[in-house]
């Protein structure tokens, strides 16, 4: 596998805007930065979340997208020369994607060490950025969702950072098929108490996966 590596660092202020005759507000409209970023617990610096329902927090503090993606939604769903950034990801990655990924994959990005904990459930305001209704749905179905990160250790990330995997929980659920167990293959129960016990999945989604397992 080619060297993953960190394409774009990309943060937004939360911005108040009208669309289809609706007043939203979010910081979905990432644009990248250059040179080193501070990273905290809870994200890049200037960076921001307008709904912590499901952005933000400790266990979504950064969220990952992997680039070739783009191309696929160039021509699935009319994004030409889509601009970095422009899915709401902190980090444009390459070499990196959903299948080659883990639940709890420790990753080392730049100075920063980070653990991935849930794929990206795409939203109503996804769906408003790329002025398209259909689009989350789209992403669902397809499993290119990206993946969130809590932040173990702080440092910089920048773009042209490598990515390295440095630990990897022996269980190896792919975000992928994490995603899929949640939203589709909703009667797995084995899989589903697996991805229980894994403790770096964001909270919610333990709980979920648990109860629904011994249903």
């Amino acid at each position: 596998m080619s060297q993953p590596t960190v394409l774009s660092v990309n943060v937004s202020e939360i911005q108040e805007f009208e669309r289809n005759a609706r007043a939203w507000r979010s910081a979905i409209f990432k644009e990248p930065v250059s040179g080193p970023v501070p990273v905290h617990s809870l994200g890049l610096q200037g960076d921001a979340q307008a709904s912590t329902k499901s952005h933000g927090g400790p266990y979504r503090a950064l969220y990952a997208y992997p680039h070739q993606h783009y191309a696929h939604w160039a021509q699935h769903a009319d994004l030409h020369d889509w601009p970095l950034g422009g899915f709401g990801e902190n980090l444009t990655i390459i070499h990196l994607d959903e299948d080659n990924t883990h639940m709890g994959d420790t990753l080392r990005l730049g100075t920063v060490l980070a653990q991935i904990t849930q794929p990206r459930g795409p939203c109503a305001t996804l769906a408003m950025r790329v002025d398209n209704p259909h689009f989350p749905k789209l992403m669902s179905e397809s499993g290119r969702t990206g993946f969130y990160m809590r932040v173990l250790e702080e440092g910089h990330i920048a773009a042209g950072d490598t990515i390295e995997i440095v630990d990897r929980d022996p269980r190896a659920l792919t975000v992928r098929r994490c995603y899929r167990l949640r939203y589709f293959d909703k009667d797995n129960h084995e899989a589903m108490r697996t991805a229980a016990e894994i403790e770096a999945i964001e909270p919610s989604w333990r709980v979920w996966f648990a109860e629904r397992a011994n249903a």
